[in-house]
């Protein structure tokens, strides 16, 4: 409780948390509110609504009341249904690296010698590496879809949590109840998992709250350029790929397509930016010299 205290006194930190619940409960209330009623999106809600084939975006009314893209696809049933899709690959891919990143960088540092040389070795491989293209190259070798880029997400994201962790763990390491534990007869596995992880892990959720915002940027990007979820699909970045053509408005007019552009660009804005600040603010929490 002084840990949630600490958060909502800081401002940045009430913003994170507020934005963070708030996508929460919008995920939470969409069937609801955007409940399917085309032929299609009755089959998968995913699929976005579509209204017509129309080359020219509609502007809002009250059918549709973010209005509709070129195509006849609904904005507002876009966002409501690609806020499940955001938290759903975003928590995924969070908790998969996590898993990976922490096991495989925790272990090595504590067992040192050839394993921590290994683990290490193959991080600066991967690190050598632009993140995003290297993300796209796999995501185009193994074909479109949400299921893809997210394999593709997890064979590179999972070297920040493993860098991370053995920083922690080779300081952890060498306290003396360690020590008090290995004379004790206690085995590898138990110290790793009952002595050391716990006492090592909070940098790990720091990494985490921020790879959650930065992970649906990567998503939204891949999708925006067309690698990404397949057409039709609820995802904020494909929104915005929709809107690519008319991002300069019309002759004359630079403003008269603004929706197409303005709340998918909110949505992917406010979700990253919730997430990432709550991140900062739980370093400023889970470390105490910092505090």
């Amino acid at each position: 409780m002084s840990n949630l205290r600490h958060i909502v006194k800081n401002p940045l930190g009430a913003l994170g948390l507020s934005l963070v619940i708030l996508w929460l409960g919008i995920a939470a209330m969409t069937p609801f509110f955007a409940k399917p009623t085309t032929q299609q999106s009755l089959r998968n809600p995913y699929m976005i609504e579509r209204y017509g084939f129309s080359s020219l975006p509609s502007p809002p009314s009250e059918e549709s009341p973010f209005g509709r893209a070129a195509g006849g696809y609904d904005i507002f049933y876009g966002i409501m249904w690609g806020s499940r899709t955001a938290l759903k690959v975003s928590l995924i891919v969070v908790v998969t690296t996590a898993v990976i990143g922490t096991f495989l960088g925790g272990m090595g540092a504590f067992l040192g010698g050839l394993v921590d040389e290994v683990v290490m070795r193959l991080v600066d491989l991967l690190m050598g590496l632009p993140f995003v293209i290297a993300v796209m190259l796999i995501t185009i070798i193994l074909g479109k879809g949400l299921g893809n880029v997210m394999l593709a997400l997890i064979i590179f994201a999972w070297r920040d949590y493993a860098r991370v962790i053995r920083s922690r763990v080779l300081s952890v390491k060498n306290e003396e109840y360690i020590s008090a534990a290995k004379s004790t007869g206690c085995s590898l596995l138990r110290i790793f998992f009952r002595h050391i992880l716990p006492n090592s892990v909070q940098p790990v959720f720091v990494v985490a709250s921020v790879e959650m915002g930065r992970i649906i940027l990567v998503v939204a990007g891949l999708s925006f350029i067309g690698v990404g979820a397949e057409p039709g699909y609820a995802d904020w970045g494909q929104l915005i790929n929709f809107a690519r053509g008319w991002i300069i408005g019309a002759s004359g007019n630079p403003f008269k397509y603004w929706y197409t552009l303005f709340f998918p660009s909110l949505a992917i804005f406010s979700y990253a930016l919730g997430w990432i600040l709550l991140g900062d603010v739980l370093r400023d929490v889970l470390d105490p010299k910092l505090r």
